[in-house]
């Protein structure tokens, strides 16, 4: 259920030892991800502590770019009542990222163009072979393991 209430952006402060930074290029593109698509904030919440943010401080100087002056609540998450530890594991793991690309499959639904002007570093995407890019169906069935037999021995092997 969506809470339509607001809160006004000057009511919650940047942390002043926040570890995390943002160079003017990529502050770009988080701002203009903002301008684009602010329902995302409800998803990526800027996790504040007493009125302190823990997680999220570049997410507050890009709305306050785009002259935002109040927000969602729901754009922001109460974790005063979690224990220290927690919180300065969340201001690390926050920035995180875990996954990795699979460059073929970017390529094949996405065009150069759009990951980049969502922000995404493509600097990845010069290395990928167009020519060789084999389909989904093909890399199930190129991937699956065949059963062979030595014609000498007759014992069965996976290859």
């Amino acid at each position: 259920m969506k809470n339509n209430r607001m809160i006004k952006l000057n009511t919650i402060q940047l942390n002043t030892n926040n570890p995390r930074f943002i160079k003017d290029d990529k502050f770009k593109k988080l701002v203009e991800s903002i301008k684009r698509d602010p329902e995302f904030m409800e998803t990526h919440q800027i996790g504040v502590k007493n009125g302190v943010i823990m997680a999220g401080n570049m997410r507050y100087r890009a709305l306050q770019q785009l002259n935002y002056t109040e927000i969602p609540n729901d754009w922001i998450k109460d974790i005063s009542k979690w224990p220290d530890d927690k919180i300065r594991r969340y201001v690390v793991v926050d920035n995180l990222g875990y996954g990795e690309w699979d460059w073929d499959l970017l390529s094949e639904q996405y065009e150069k163009e759009e990951l980049e002007d969502w922000g995404m570093n493509v600097d990845k995407w010069g290395d990928i072979d167009f020519e060789n890019i084999r389909s989904n169906e093909d890399r199930e069935t190129k991937d699956k393991k065949q059963l062979v037999t030595c014609p000498n021995c007759g014992k069965t092997f996976e290859v």
